[in-house]
């Protein structure tokens, strides 16, 4: 694995190389991270809870099935 300092994940997000990411976050953060990098192709592994509320996971699973990506 590579650790990303935290200023620099949208760098990870934007190469190429990367498949997948763990969103391993504040809860709070989970939603906007996940969508964001499903958003620009890539896995996505949550830790903890998936989401802060039933909103934030509803919009994750959409989020989901429109790009195509694996949500877990």
């Amino acid at each position: 694995g590579q650790y990303v300092k935290p200023q620099d994940w949208n760098a990870l997000l934007a190469d190429p190389d990367v498949e997948a990411v763990i969103i391993a976050l504040p809860l709070h953060l989970h939603s906007v991270a996940s969508v964001k990098a499903m958003r620009a192709g890539k896995h996505v592994l949550t830790e903890k809870l998936m989401g802060h509320s039933i909103r934030e996971c509803k919009e994750m699973g959409r989020v989901s099935r429109e790009t195509g990506k694996i949500l877990a």
